[in-house]
């Protein structure tokens, strides 16, 4: 836990090398995580009074679905060492109840996850300091922009029961929270603005200026309250089709070669023909990554129902030679 000591620019050149485009939001993450360390530190190792500790900062993720959000957070809690927790938004409702998590039952999950993660360290952290190091997302957190009962009030309401965890004032203090969302709908008009005002020149200005997403993720239907406590509010990049041909070559297809050995199948080879199949229907499909891992798949289905599993090949070491996952 906070072990490394990679300086930012470190942290930033491993992420790039897993994770691609999304630079602004790396550093804001970044930062987030570096000012959780320096609390960390600045509580524990010389004693400083919370209140007077660094501030931490919240974020929240604005991202196509398969753009990468809970892919870079893992990863970079990874690179960190950091405990990582993460919630859906759309499980959570104000009285919790079956399926369904209340902020009491999120805070007992996050409390059980950092005692266990102390027990695991075998004596090394505490509890206490395992909570003041983790980081808790909150994903598909634009489904709270959205009323799901008759009353029109439930999202309201679990966006205000959320305010009690943020403010730090319950007993999982000194976590960074990070919440994530497509907001799909709020995208799209948003580039048909933009696609508007590039026809005529002289708006070309207006379509370069840096969108006000607080506002926008305001608009759609979040809390101004919400809102206001995220540090900072940051769309993640549009993937391009070179980014989506390196994911594959780096990570996808070595992965479903991996995969394929069980088989004893050695000569798949994915063509340029279905190369450009594959990416351009992910590009469209608004499913980003997970439209190449289905493209792929789709391809290897006749490979594997070809080949029989022999009993030696169960025990291939699955996660050898593997480095890494792919934005997801």
């Amino acid at each position: 836990m906070y072990a490394t000591d990679h300086t930012n620019h470190e942290i930033l050149a491993l992420l790039d090398n897993e994770v691609y485009g999304h630079t602004r939001a790396k550093k804001v993450l970044i930062n987030a995580l570096n000012r959780s360390k320096i609390r960390w530190h600045q509580i524990h190792s010389f004693g400083v009074d919370p209140s007077k500790a660094i501030e931490l900062k919240n974020v929240f993720l604005l991202g196509a679905s398969g753009s990468g959000k809970t892919f870079l957070i893992e990863t970079l809690t990874n690179i960190c060492d950091v405990p990582f927790l993460k919630f859906d938004a759309t499980q959570i409702s104000p009285a919790g109840g079956k399926g369904n998590l209340c902020v009491d039952e999120i805070i007992k999950e996050i409390q059980v996850h950092c005692s266990h993660a102390a027990q695991q360290s075998k004596g090394l952290y505490t509890a206490a300091e395992v909570m003041n190091s983790v980081v808790v997302m909150i994903d598909e957190a634009d489904k709270l922009a959205r009323s799901f009962d008759s009353s029109g009030n439930w999202n309201k309401q679990v966006q205000s029961n959320l305010l009690q965890l943020i403010d730090g004032k319950t007993a999982i203090s000194g976590v960074t929270f990070i919440f994530a969302g497509a907001f799909a709908e709020t995208l799209q008009n948003e580039q048909k603005k933009d696609a508007s005002a590039a026809i005529g020149f002289s708006r070309k200005k207006e379509v370069e200026k840096e969108k006000d997403w607080d506002e926008i993720i305001t608009n759609a239907g979040l809390i101004p309250e919400l809102v206001g406590r995220m540090g900072s509010v940051v769309k993640l990049d549009e993937l391009s089709k070179n980014d989506y041909n390196n994911i594959l070559d780096r990570h996808i297809l070595p992965k479903v070669c991996k995969q394929l050995e069980y088989y004893e199948c050695y000569d798949f080879c994915l063509t340029r023909e279905d190369r450009d199949t594959i990416i351009n229907k992910a590009v469209k499909s608004g499913q980003g990554v997970r439209m190449l891992k289905k493209g792929v798949n789709k391809l290897t289905e006749d490979l594997e129902f070809d080949f029989e599993i022999r009993r030696e090949q169960l025990l291939l070491e699955y996660t050898q030679d593997m480095t890494g996952e792919c934005n997801e």
